[in-house]
């Protein structure tokens, strides 16, 4: 092998060496992103979670100061009830409608606190969607950054073939 031969080969040498040093180094940075890319979509998935849990209390909550109110009224009703039975004799025209405002009261409060549980019950639904939706599209870029991964290094693959076959051919 001539002077110039052996210098090309170091050089070329020397090239694949820094290609791989290169691809390593692109490959770290790959899985870095594909890391912290996990790493966000992970504390994403908490924190709906945390809202989902937020979500689930409040409409608890509601539930309980729904019946509380029920069973306060009901309560109320039943006192207003005995005291009226005194009197009914004297007040029974005013009895009957108070018993109508009551139920009025109490259907309202019913119909109130149903809206209320089927507007959160809606809303949890959606933060579920969008969950999914955040979800389906964080797996789309990993998996779209596997791909551009995976055919760059075929590139880089191609090409240090190549030059082994120029470099072969030389000899």
């Amino acid at each position: 092998m001539t002077r110039d031969e052996e210098l090309q080969f170091r050089h070329l040498q020397q090239t694949i060496a820094a290609m791989r040093e290169s691809l390593e180094q692109a490959e770290l940075e790959q899985r870095k992103q594909v890391e912290r890319a996990h790493l966000e979509a992970q504390k994403e998935i908490a924190q709906l979670k945390q809202t989902i849990t937020a979500l689930r209390d409040a409409l608890e909550a509601g539930e309980v100061a729904m019946q509380q109110a029920v069973e306060e009224a009901r309560l109320k009703a039943q006192q207003e009830i005995v005291q009226l039975r005194q009197t009914i004799d004297q007040q029974r025209q005013a009895m009957d409608q108070m018993r109508f405002a009551h139920l009025e009261a109490l259907e309202d409060a019913k119909a109130a606190a149903n809206k209320m549980q089927q507007q959160l019950q809606q809303a949890l639904v959606a933060q579920r969607e969008q969950m999914e939706l955040m979800r389906a599209n964080h797996e789309a870029r990993l998996e779209q950054m596997r791909v551009q991964f995976r055919n760059d290094r075929g590139q880089l693959e191609a090409t240090i073939q190549q030059l082994r076959l120029q470099l072969d051919g030389g000899r």
